[in-house]
């Protein structure tokens, strides 16, 4: 019997030879499978220090993109400090920016000044919007005056925007929504430049013709409550 091979009882006690490899051999598959193990674990180290470097530089341009914007985004709020005007402001002079911020705010002061129902007035580049207190008859009972806003985007959006409680308020709210909005719309075709801000022109305007719209509003109202 050769001395490659080996005696073994199997479990039910049957004696067979189990063929030994040479160790030769073993030695040299042995060291093919080390040599084959490390190929491999280099190439896919080299691959995830690959993929991480790129993850890195996808992360870092994506974060100088967002900086970037969040920059672009900053100075544009910066240019679009709205110009406010409230009761305390009647019969002052104001601080403006430019020569167009004064004569705006001037017009503001006239027009605020004009109808004691106006709170405030807000005007810039992206939105229009004056605070007012109008008449209303709280349950249809009770004579009350309401604080509501009405405001304009350059885009175009017109809102009405009432207290919680609107709802127990007797008026012709829808009315008045709509008068607002038709409003806004021919003074935004009438004053369009293709610019997607508001110009003065076009501030000055929407705030005439809301002022107007309100101080009909809340004469009507009135006349009823």
């Amino acid at each position: 019997m050769s001395i490659r091979s080996l005696f073994a009882f199997t479990l039910t006690g049957t004696l067979v030879l189990v063929p030994l490899v040479p160790l030769g051999a073993h030695a040299s598959a042995l060291g093919a499978s080390v040599s084959d193990s490390a190929s491999i674990g280099t190439e896919l180290q080299n691959a995830l220090t690959t993929n991480a470097n790129a993850s890195v530089s996808a992360k870092t341009d994506v974060s100088a993109g967002e900086s970037a914007a969040g920059t672009t985004t900053s100075d544009e709020s910066a240019t679009a400090t709205p110009i406010v005007v409230t009761r305390a402001d009647v019969g002052t002079e104001g601080v403006a920016s430019s020569s167009a911020d004064a004569a705006l705010a001037a017009h503001a002061r006239a027009v605020l000044s004009s109808d004691a129902r106006i709170s405030s007035i807000s005007l810039s580049p992206a939105r229009v919007m004056l605070a007012y207190r109008i008449p209303a008859k709280l349950f249809g009972v009770f004579s009350v005056s309401v604080p509501l806003t009405v405001s304009v985007a350059a885009g175009g959006a017109t809102t009405v925007s009432y207290p919680w409680y609107g709802f127990l308020l007797a008026g012709d709210k829808a009315g008045l929504s709509i008068r607002a909005e038709a409003a806004a719309q021919s003074d935004l075709a009438a004053t369009s430049t293709g610019s997607a801000k508001l110009s003065p022109e076009a501030q000055a305007a929407l705030l005439n013709s809301l002022s107007a719209v309100l101080e009909a509003q809340g004469a009507a109202q009135a006349s009823s409550s």
